[in-house]
């Protein structure tokens, strides 16, 4: 018979209980420990609670600050109750006296006096309790006197070490690699970025969004991958999460966005052919076979001279200047590129990642831009302040029209980042 018997209330000091049970386990072996809520098995408990005390020496009945007014669900002094498995547990343990009773006193509760316990347990205030404080530092030094003593009246020994084997194999770890998926997520993202720089379509966009949505899912579990231990990269999965996410944005945002054309060259106008005036040629005479001596020759007249027509002079009509940085009144993150050069203006508009999406050329009249793409029309008038261009975008597939409004913006009024991602477009 050997044994230790843990007994407790579990509304006062189930924690204290567990905590302690671990303790003596790591101290003297699982087998050894009882803790009803881990040991009993099917069949009635009461049986097994009984034959457990009869197989221990030691009872370590563990109280806490509640332990002695503890009540139950009728709000009776539950240690008052004959029917009380605590109570029970305790005189069983007091009744044979081969077993030694230890009181543990926890959350800074005391020993009780004797006219506060029923006559059946009341002897319990005469074994030495021993108290565990609440403060780490003294706290193990409670328990290595608590166990010493179970070591010494229970005659336990320690729980023996596992022995090494007398040759151990050599047991390198392999140091950890990369996320693959985190790596896979960032191809998938450049594939989207170089594809973004050429212009997209409208399936384009779709089909970079759902590239996007994969690369997303690619880095996500890859950052789980990292949490676990069983790869490494954690940054790296955060920014491919980061990435993967602005990306999925930019794409949504453009889809608004009419699709990229192909620009159109204004050198290959060519000028219209000029039909050449024919030298004027007298008609054919006409031959007369039988006396061609007596044949008068014809007289003919020059043509009289075109009427010399008075050019009227033409008013030239001066071209505005739009060249500058301009800004989509109605989505921020769009932007405008306009170069003016030889009476040829060319546009160029740029996403919220930099991606180029619109490209179109046009020649100014006065004040006004008319850029005709095979798939929309796109009419501009500057105002008078030269701030802001004003029109309308026309679809030829659908007829639909809507406004188009930009604004003149200024590089250093823009955020930093922003303004450090467009200025190399302008210079």
């Amino acid at each position: 018979m050997a044994g230790i018997f843990i007994s407790y209330r579990e509304r006062d000091s189930k924690a204290w209980a567990l905590s302690l049970r671990d303790r003596l386990v790591d101290e003297f072996g699982e087998e050894k420990i009882f803790l009803d809520k881990d040991t009993l098995k099917a069949g009635k408990w009461k049986d097994q609670i009984e034959r457990a005390l009869g197989d221990c020496n030691i009872v370590l009945v563990v109280i806490g600050h509640g332990w002695l007014n503890a009540q139950d669900d009728e709000g009776r002094q539950r240690l008052m109750s004959e029917d009380d498995v605590h109570r029970r547990e305790i005189a069983l343990a007091l009744a044979r006296p081969e077993v030694t009773v230890v009181p543990v006193l926890v959350d800074g509760a005391s020993m009780p006096k004797a006219d506060e316990l029923p006559p059946n347990i009341r002897d319990l205030i005469q074994q030495q309790s021993r108290s565990i404080s609440d403060h780490a530092a003294h706290r193990k030094v409670d328990l290595d006197a608590l166990s010493a003593d179970i070591r010494r009246v229970g005659q336990f020994a320690p729980k023996p070490a596992p022995t090494p084997s007398p040759n151990p194999p050599p047991h390198v770890l392999a140091p950890l690699k990369n996320s693959g998926k985190v790596i896979a997520a960032f191809c998938l993202i450049a594939l989207v970025f170089a594809a973004a720089s050429e212009g997209l379509d409208y399936d384009e966009k779709l089909g970079g969004i759902f590239i996007s949505a994969i690369a997303l899912w690619l880095a996500f579990t890859g950052f789980k991958d990292v949490k676990a231990g069983l790869v490494k990269g954690r940054r790296l999965a955060m920014t491919a999460i980061g990435l993967s996410g602005l990306v999925i944005l930019g794409m949504l945002g453009a889809l608004t966005q009419p699709d990229a054309p192909t620009t159109a060259s204004v050198n290959n106008i060519a000028p219209p052919a000029q039909n050449p005036v024919p030298e004027y040629q007298s008609p054919p005479q006409k031959q007369v076979a039988e006396n061609p001596e007596a044949v008068t020759p014809a007289v003919v007249k020059p043509p009289k001279p075109a009427r010399e027509q008075k050019s009227v002079p033409v008013a030239k009509v001066e071209t505005a200047n739009f060249q500058g940085i301009w800004q989509d009144g109605q989505d921020i993150s769009i932007f405008y590129l306009i170069r003016q050069q030889n009476d040829v203006v060319h546009l160029q508009e740029y996403n919220a990642i930099g991606a180029l999406t619109f490209e179109a050329i046009a020649r100014p009249v006065g004040n006004e831009l008319k850029f005709d793409h095979p798939m929309l029309v796109v009419n501009l008038a500057l105002s008078d302040g030269g701030q802001q261009l004003d029109g309308s975008v026309n679809q030829r597939a659908t007829g639909l029209s809507k406004p188009m409004l930009l604004r003149k913006v200024n590089l250093d009024s823009l955020d930093p980042q922003l303004a450090g991602l467009l200025r190399p477009l302008v210079e």
